[in-house]
């Protein structure tokens, strides 16, 4: 069935395809509303494109409650892929992006968000980019993602860790090994819906790393995960453990102001203390409920425990963005981590991207003299009548 959206058409250089369902989407009665019955909707995009780069306007109109960003999907004869997969921004706000279609696409597929809920479509409109300075422009402005950020801080030979269906398209130079704890076919108990699961080329538990060496790994990369670990410090301090020195740790949180855990409240650091002393199992419970009792309405203890032992995990911890720099400055001041926040780049309106490096403020004893000599000489230069 056809959305109600628009019809087939095409009036000079925009065009307004039409939508069809695909997959975990029901049209409900109004005929302008959808509903998304899973984590994973999608929307076969019914023709005609433009045959060239190509302006795409999206306007996703949610729920209250409702976050994420919508992805298109092309296919150039070899199948859908995330290789070929283009990220059109975040829903309640119209998305304009610019994707380099061709002659060779044979389908395109749109992917609203990845939740449960209702929405609406209110703008769906291509348009030949003739103008390439407006196009060069928009990526620009939306270039600090987690593919450029990849492209700048990520070499050599690495993990992920969780990356499920969705993993980090790296450069082609950097090479990456998979970690989850279970395999594809046990994951998809949990994350029904959910397709392509990344097969694990290690399987150990994502908090403790065990069996990953020391000091190994050029880089760690942890996207979406850190908020389903119990003890979320102990479980830096792994990635920290198995990053050789200057090795990157490419860690990616959502903000909870806009996802389903937006009624929580945020995680305290003090809070975040007592997993890391006590172990996370102390407040596994605690966790549970206040998701239950805030985004599901759940308070029975009962039906709240049955539900805990047949979940893979929930968020245990959320933040906002204050949390998050509020954690990893009193990580460096009261526990001593190793290591240098180089870049906190906000991806609005759904996380943030922290690229950490280990012990990137460590000279040699020998720099450090060297340093120092030549930082004393250029003072005794600068000021010849000072005494030194």
């Amino acid at each position: 069935m056809e959305t109600p959206l628009a019809k087939v058409s095409a009036q000079g250089q925009l065009f307004t395809p039409s939508l069809l369902p695909l997959h975990d989407l029901r049209l409900l009665d109004d005929r302008n509303k959808w509903q998304s019955t899973g984590i994973d909707p999608q929307f076969d995009v019914i023709g005609p494109w433009p045959q060239c780069p190509t302006k795409i306007s999206l306007e996703i109109e949610t729920e209250e409650g409702i976050a994420g960003s919508s992805k298109l999907y092309v296919d150039s004869g070899k199948g859908y892929s995330e290789e070929e997969g283009y990220d059109l921004g975040a829903v309640n706000r119209e998305q304009v992006s610019y994707i380099p279609l061709s002659s060779a696409v044979v389908s395109l597929r749109l992917d609203p968000f990845s939740a449960t809920g209702e929405f609406k479509i209110k703008k769906l409109i291509f348009e030949s980019a003739s103008n390439t300075n407006d196009a060069r422009e928009d990526r620009n402005k939306a270039a600090l993602d987690r593919e450029a950020l990849a492209s700048i801080y990520l070499t050599g030979n690495g993990i992920e860790v969780g990356a499920l269906h969705n993993p980090l398209r790296v450069p082609a130079y950097v090479n990456v090994q998979y970690v989850d704890l279970k395999q594809p076919e046990e994951l998809q108990k949990f994350y029904v819906g959910v397709t392509n699961i990344k097969a694990p080329d290690i399987l150990t538990d994502g908090e403790t790393l065990a069996g990953v060496g020391d000091e190994s790994q050029d880089f760690v990369i942890a996207n979406h995960f850190i908020e389903h670990c119990q003890d979320p410090i102990g479980t830096i301090e792994n990635f920290l453990r198995v990053l050789k020195p200057k090795g990157i740790l490419f860690l990616t949180i959502p903000d909870k102001r806009f996802t389903f855990d937006v009624r929580r409240p945020p995680t305290t650091f003090e809070h975040l203390l007592k997993d890391y002393r006590e172990g996370g199992e102390w407040s596994r419970f605690l966790h549970h409920e206040e998701a239950h009792r805030l985004i599901l309405g759940v308070t029975d203890e009962k039906q709240i425990r049955r539900h805990m032992e047949g979940m893979a995990d929930t968020h245990y911890h959320v933040w906002t963005q204050t949390e998050m720099l509020e954690m990893i400055v009193r990580l460096r001041k009261e526990l001593a981590f190793d290591f240098d926040l180089e870049a906190f780049v906000n991806v609005p309106p759904l996380e943030a991207v922290l690229i950490i490096r280990k012990s990137a403020g460590k000279m040699s004893e020998q720099d450090e003299l060297s340093w120092f000599n030549n930082e004393r000489e250029a003072y005794r230069q600068r000021y010849p009548d000072f005494e030194f």
